[in-house]
């Protein structure tokens, strides 16, 4: 599991260095205002994934759980039928963005180009429907290696055919038409690779089980409550923007934002090979191993949080003055906002995949619906009081509520472990290692005193080999060091 676990993230390299390197290319050739809308629409038509009532997931969880259980034929019936039924889904986001594109333009005041662009996108979340199965059914079956270079593929080529666009003046109407393109060739490639690696399901429309619609239908239904919430609490964040403040405030949000995301996928990208190992070992009723996946998993999850939350407070001010220029002192702010939040949220992955992993969705719907009003009331009413800054503090201040405390309070309890001695062994040590890092590294100005690219290289590199050594001394048990190194040594190549 380990080398799948790096594997993961693959993906995540390429797309953070092509959102670093797309973002400035794409404001300069567009625009802050063409810009923000780019930003507005891919946020926005990525709601039409809620129609998919988060059947994809319930893949994650029941394919392995039957593997578990050796019965072949339910995992077949799964993968088959939520194939079916997002055949249905495809249509029907087609026909939602035919009917909606009008209402948004007019909404946002974009005009003509504003809604055929929103059109363009539904048509690409339509064709995403049956390549989220596959890319799922993958995943499930643990081949993280076959995935992750169909991601990448479909990035590099995303990326390039939106580069092309802008460069030739094509704009945002042609970035729509690319990106199309792109996402049906995508699942030509999926559909390919997993009738190649993955023999033991057979896709076909006669597998399609009308029994195991309600248990996917009712354990998806429970994600998508889940996803919904969770997505106005952070993605929902430039709607919020857009409508409070201006079309160029978003893009300046999306500055500090980006880097977030990318902060958060690198803690997220190892762990995700949890989930189908959680529901595997449920399927085996392995209780014991469940309790050990989760201790150990938690105490990693937070020590790649603290290490990169450090690295992103300390460099991403420089890193975002360099990166895009002058006029994003805002952005700057919003980032260590941001990265508070994350720090909680991500440290805390290991309760979201448990529960998604056992079949818990119905607290973990409980838990999400709690966070999203608690944080949609407080961006807005902080957005419409302080902008920017006061949208990112009710992320913060939600996420540490309701993932820190109410949803580990139960993990703890399903688990029978005691809350403060889980906090004491998982938590402690690298938060408090840290919040003294950060305070030493503004206490010495050390943001403020980078000026160029080299510089930043250089102070960087020589502050993650310290920090990484520090972690490595006094946060890491002795076991932990071990296993650690052991898996550095088996790193390259890695094997899914």
């Amino acid at each position: 599991m380990p080398g799948s676990a790096m594997s993961n993230w693959l993906p995540l390299v390429v797309n953070t260095a092509i959102g670093l390197l797309l973002t400035p290319f794409l404001l300069s050739q567009l625009g802050e205002r063409d810009y923000g809308v780019w930003v507005l629409v891919n946020s926005l038509v990525g709601y039409y994934g809620l129609l998919r009532m988060g059947v994809d997931t319930s893949i994650m969880r029941f394919l392995p759980f039957y593997a578990g259980k050796h019965d072949q034929r339910a995992a077949t019936e799964v993968v088959n039928t939520a194939l079916g039924m997002f055949s249905f889904v495809g249509v029907a986001i087609l026909l939602l963005s035919m009917v909606a594109a009008g209402p948004i333009s007019r909404f946002y005041g974009g005009g003509r180009q504003l809604g055929l662009l929103v059109l363009l996108m539904g048509v690409v979340g339509a064709l995403e429907c049956p390549y989220r199965v596959v890319d799922a059914a993958l995943r499930a079956e643990e081949r993280w290696r076959s995935a992750n270079l169909i991601a990448v593929t479909t990035a590099i080529l995303r990326a390039g055919a939106i580069v092309a666009c802008a460069w030739l003046g094509y704009r945002l109407i042609g970035m729509g038409y690319a990106t199309t393109v792109v996402t049906l060739v995508t699942l030509a490639l999926a559909t390919g690779v997993f009738l190649k690696v993955s023999t033991s399901i057979r896709l076909g429309f006669s597998m399609f089980s009308w029994c195991r619609l309600p248990e996917m239908l009712s354990f998806g239904a429970l994600t998508t409550v889940t996803t919904l919430v969770y997505g106005l609490v952070f993605q929902g964040h430039r709607l919020i923007i857009g409508k409070l403040v201006s079309f160029e405030a978003v893009a300046v949000y999306t500055v500090a934002a980006i880097l977030v995301d990318r902060l958060r996928q690198a803690v997220w990208a190892p762990f995700q090979v949890s989930w189908p190992r959680f529901a595997l070992l449920h399927g085996e009723q392995n209780h014991g191993e469940l309790s050990r996946l989760f201790e150990r998993g938690t105490r990693y999850c937070c020590q790649l949080s603290s290490f990169l939350v450090l690295l992103v407070m300390l460099f991403g001010p420089p890193f975002i003055r360099l990166w895009v220029g002058d006029g994003f002192e805002t952005a700057e702010r919003v980032l260590i906002i941001l990265c508070i939040g994350v720090l909680v949220e991500s440290s805390f992955y290991m309760n979201c995949s448990f529960l998604g992993g056992t079949g818990r969705q119905h607290a973990q719907a409980l838990f999400a619906l709690a966070e999203g009003a608690l944080g949609l009331g407080l961006s807005l009413w902080l957005g419409w009081r302080d902008g920017m800054t006061g949208v990112a503090w009710g992320y913060t201040i939600s996420v540490t509520l309701a993932r820190g405390v109410v949803s580990t309070l139960y993990v703890c309890r399903l688990l029978h472990i005691h809350p403060a001695k889980h906090l004491y062994r998982s938590f402690l040590l690298p938060w408090l290692f840290v919040g003294a890092i950060v305070c030493l590294g503004y206490a010495l100005r050390v943001p403020a005193r980078i000026q160029d690219w080299y510089s930043l290289i250089a102070v960087s590199t020589l502050s993650i080999a310290g920090v990484a050594a520090g972690m490595y001394m006094f946060v890491m048990k002795t076991e932990e060091r071990v296993r650690v190194l052991g898996w550095m040594r088996r790193l390259v190549p890695y094997s899914s």
